[in-house]
């Protein structure tokens, strides 16, 4: 038998397959691979304008600036120069790899348009210069001595104007550059228009068209719109992204001793949204403490912090008890960490809230805000258990300052509350199925809460947290039978924590509290004074997605 051809083996054939589809899932990652070379070497290359009007004047530069009448150009020869918007006729382009400026003579445009340009986190700029042309994300900066800088505008940490001397006048490193105009079609006597062959650089485009040239100067003016909002931006923001990126799912361990009712969800659930230098959002759902509450215990709150601009806004919602003036401590007195039917407990005081809202300003590293917020306060002697509800809003500032790697914020909030004849339960509660009407004649309420901290990071993988809270409360009655009860408390709160990343799936941060309670109490015969020191531990187990 006489073959035609060498036998098929099947392995070659299975090779032959994954090569082809190996080769098929590649092509796309080739493909985009190619486009990001393309869009560096475009990026690299300097480009020079030649603008032609109707007088037949010739200018020719590096565009510095484009208004809607008016085009701004740094010359071959280091000047300064202007010209009307309107009046060019025909545009050349052509593309140089070596810097084609002689010299830069200083002019007070020059320097007005001039800008120190801060890649990294220093105090000194990375480099001086004028955006000079824009490709897709990419910005191109022609600096002071004549080099090209190419970067992506939201990698850059802040963009502030020049602060310097005069320009020197200086020679620059460059190569000579002669351009050629023998591909505008004109009846202008152009130079060098007439040569064969010369060793003038040819433009590798030419507009001639007023649309095409309006929409190619729209382009350069909408560039140059971008980097100017963009540098107002890095005033107002302290740092390109403020809030923690990750995405994470969270699990809360405690101790025993808490002040307030113990989460029956110990989770959470926090994620980000945003772009540096642009809008911002940090959310978190679950069981978790937030640094400006009268408390440092876990709460289950849905809390979203939002920054656009010069605007920043903070919202911490208690979900058990949402609504301004509902109950939170009274339905869940089952769940307090005490056994009032002991005969050793004689007294407890505790804080929460139903919401809190913030709103404000940054300049920098500075941000302040005011806003409201609706606290829950309980106080129990004994048999005797009173929450105060938040029936009136009450006043709230925050105080923060930013660094690099750290974060110092402050809070401060009072509350005044009372009733002089005739208390009502959206007042003050003692049990889910009694009234205070009718037993109860008035009440007052006083309390004011001051906490500050710093969040410092050491590095991406160590973060540190330092938390000082001080709460000071007093209540009076007045029972229908005209007894009178009272009690005062303070609460001073120490609380260290921290976070550690093991690798980028999973974190860990411990919590350390110090609790120092002090409690002087007048409630139903029992007159005493109680102070109570406890130091506690917590943590939270993370997955970060």
């Amino acid at each position: 038998m006489v073959g035609l051809g060498p036998p098929s083996h099947p392995q070659n054939n299975s090779q032959l397959t994954k090569e082809r589809l190996m080769t098929t899932t590649q092509w796309p990652k080739l493909l985009i691979v190619s486009w990001l070379v393309v869009l560096a070497n475009l990026a690299q290359a300097l480009e020079i304008y030649s603008f032609l009007d109707n007088k037949c004047q010739v200018k020719e530069g590096i565009i510095l600036g484009v208004t809607d009448t008016q085009i701004e150009l740094l010359g071959l020869g280091g000047q300064f120069s202007t010209l009307e918007r309107d009046e060019v006729k025909h545009l050349a382009i052509y593309n140089t790899v070596d810097n084609p400026v002689v010299q830069i003579e200083d002019h007070p445009r020059l320097r007005e348009r001039l800008l120190e340009i801060y890649v990294r986190n220093t105090d000194e700029p990375t480099f001086v210069g004028w955006p000079v042309k824009f490709v897709e994300n990419l910005v191109i900066f022609f600096d002071i001595r004549g080099k090209t800088h190419v970067s992506e505008l939201f990698k850059i940490r802040k963009i502030r104007p020049y602060r310097g001397p005069k320009l020197s006048s200086q020679t620059l490193s460059h190569s000579l550059v002669r351009l050629s105009y023998a591909s505008i079609v004109t009846d202008c006597n152009l130079p060098g228009k007439d040569e064969a062959k010369s060793d003038r650089v040819r433009a590798t485009r030419m507009l001639g068209d007023q649309i095409q040239i309006s929409e190619f100067l729209s382009q350069f003016e909408n560039g140059f719109e971008d980097v100017k909002s963009f540098q107002e931006r890095t005033y107002v923001y302290a740092r390109p992204f403020l809030y923690d990126k990750s995405t994470k799912l969270g699990f809360l361990v405690s101790d025993d001793y808490q002040l307030a009712p113990k989460s029956l969800m110990p989770m959470y659930f926090q994620w980000t949204k945003g772009r540096e230098f642009r809008f911002q959002s940090f959310n978190q759902v679950g069981s978790v403490p937030v640094e400006y509450l009268p408390t440092v215990e876990p709460l289950m709150v849905f809390r979203s912090d939002l920054k656009s601009h010069v605007f920043h806004a903070t919202f911490v919602g208690n979900l058990n008890a949402l609504s301004a003036g509902t109950e939170y401590f009274t339905p869940a007195q089952e769940n307090l960490p005490f056994d009032s039917s002991k005969p050793s407990f004689k007294a407890h005081s505790a804080a929460s809230i139903n919401y809190m809202a913030l709103m404000g300003g940054d300049w920098g590293p500075l941000s302040a805000s005011v806003g409201t917020y609706f606290p829950n306060y309980m106080v129990q002697v004994r048999q005797e258990f009173r929450e105060v509800l938040g029936s009136k809003l009450a006043p709230l500032f925050r105080v923060m300052f930013t660094g690099t790697n750290y974060r110092i914020r402050g809070v401060v909030g009072q509350t005044r509350l009372q009733a002089d004849s005739g208390v009502v339960d959206t007042q003050v509660s003692r049990h889910e199925n009694l009234s205070v009407v009718g037993y109860l004649d008035s009440f007052k309420f006083d309390s004011e809460y001051l906490r500050v901290g710093i969040d410092y990071r050491v590095n991406p993988e160590l973060d540190l947290t330092l938390d000082q809270l001080w709460l000071n409360g007093a209540y009076q009655e007045t029972l229908t039978t005209t007894s009178r009860n009272s009690m005062d408390f303070v609460h001073l709160i120490t609380q260290a924590s921290v976070r550690h990343n093991f690798g980028e799936y999973v974190a860990l941060r411990v919590f350390l509290n110090f609790f120092k309670v002090d409690e002087d109490y007048d409630f139903s015969g029992l007159s005493e004074s109680d102070s109570t020191s406890e130091l506690t531990y917590g943590g939270t187990f993370e997955f970060i997605f």
